[in-house]
């Protein structure tokens, strides 16, 4: 019996820029701490909601908007998201490609987010500021495995390596095509 790709799962990989990579991550991550510092609110919610760790995401969820540093970032990450959705065929004449939401996650060593979707975005990412000295890398699943009723598990997930600097901060950005 033939077999034929007609879901396939596409995931973009490529850096966000040539070089000087390294001093952008270390002046978002001094940013993304003093965020936390600032972020009264944020620090609270967290306290309740994300043990151990620190999110802007109750609080402060479009750091693009006020940052410059965040401008900046979703400046060359829009770039990237008008080639992956390129790539994908995808008909944007007459729309416009934008961040809708960025915040910081601040996440102790053992922390980790379960499977979810954005289900109002067309592309979402994970941008990793810095990442805990040996870390094992990223973990990519099907988001339409909860709908294989009664499937026998999965084949173990391969894991790509993360080469970034060693800390436990990383920033998440979802991205929405506006009509």
């Amino acid at each position: 019996m033939p077999v034929r790709a007609w879901f396939p799962t596409l995931i973009y990989c490529e850096p966000l820029q040539p070089r000087g990579l390294e001093r952008l991550n270390l002046e978002l991550a001094d940013e993304c701490r003093k965020l936390r510092d600032f972020d009264r609110a944020g620090r609270k919610w967290s306290e309740q909601n994300y043990p151990g760790g620190y999110t802007s995401y109750a609080s402060m969820n479009e750091l693009q908007r006020f940052s410059s540093t965040f401008a900046g970032l979703e400046r060359k990450l829009l770039g990237h998201a008008r080639a992956f959705a390129r790539s994908l065929d995808l008909d944007l004449r007459g729309r416009t490609v934008r961040m809708t939401d960025c915040w910081v996650n601040i996440m102790p060593p053992t922390a980790a987010h379960s499977l979810h979707l954005h289900p109002l975005a067309f592309i979402s990412g994970t941008y990793y500021v810095t990442t805990p000295k040996g870390c094992p890398g990223l973990k990519f699943e099907d988001p339409r495995l909860e709908r294989f009723m009664a499937a026998p598990p999965p084949f173990p997930v391969h894991s790509l390596p993360v080469r970034l600097l060693s800390r436990q901060q990383f920033i998440s950005i979802r991205y929405i095509e506006t009509l």
